[in-house]
């Protein structure tokens, strides 16, 4: 008797052990998955905010292109509501007030003397263009703006003659930790995506 409850308590313990031990090994093997999982998202991410700001780069390059050759003005319409950015054209003459100017408009529209009616180019985009999945616009600046727009609307413009108002544009993720850059340039319409949160006097 005593050597069946020693033994029965040999198998107890032993499997206890065994328990323990595959607990264990369970634990570090989650533990791996998960590792693994968040480096594959962190890229993923990192990969999706250099895909956004390098179309982004191309769409404002083809517009300072189309100004040109359409003879018309051109803008990119950040929307930071739903994540989006369209075109938008007008052949209207304006141009565009300094902050100490005083023009009523929206607070979502950028000041124009005298405002312009734009219409969506249908002819080249049809549908606005959604930023890729876990991508958000940050902040959008112009020299023209008071401070930087963080929701709302804000607008690149395009002229006729090649120059682009300098925009600064930042993405982040949807934890706001990664960031991605793209700058605007005025008179050359050259574009530079960074990687980072880069202001302008960087």
């Amino acid at each position: 008797m005593r050597m069946r409850t020693s033994s029965l308590g040999r198998l107890v313990i032993n499997q206890k052990g065994l328990t323990l031990i595959e607990l264990m090994v369970s634990m570090t093997i989650i533990g791996i998955m998960l590792a693994v999982v968040s480096v594959s998202y962190s890229s993923l991410t990192e990969a999706n905010l250099k895909e956004a700001a390098i179309k982004l780069g191309s769409t404002s390059r083809y517009l300072r292109n189309k100004a040109i050759t359409k003879k018309a003005v051109f803008r990119l319409v950040y929307n930071f509501e739903d994540g989006t950015y369209q075109i938008e054209w007008t052949k209207d003459g304006f141009v565009i007030a300094r902050p100490d100017q005083k023009t009523p408009t929206s607070k979502e529209e950028e000041p124009l003397i005298p405002a312009a009616t734009f219409s969506a180019d249908e002819e080249y985009l049809l549908e606005p263009v959604k930023l890729p999945r876990g991508v958000f616009f940050k902040d959008v600046w112009m020299p023209i703006m008071e401070e930087k727009r963080e929701s709302g609307k804000a607008y690149t413009y395009f002229f006729p003659n090649g120059f682009v108002t300098k925009t600064i544009v930042h993405f982040r993720d949807e934890d706001d930790e990664d960031r991605y850059t793209l700058l605007i340039h005025p008179y050359s319409g050259r574009v530079e995506a960074l990687t980072g949160y880069v202001e302008e006097n960087e």
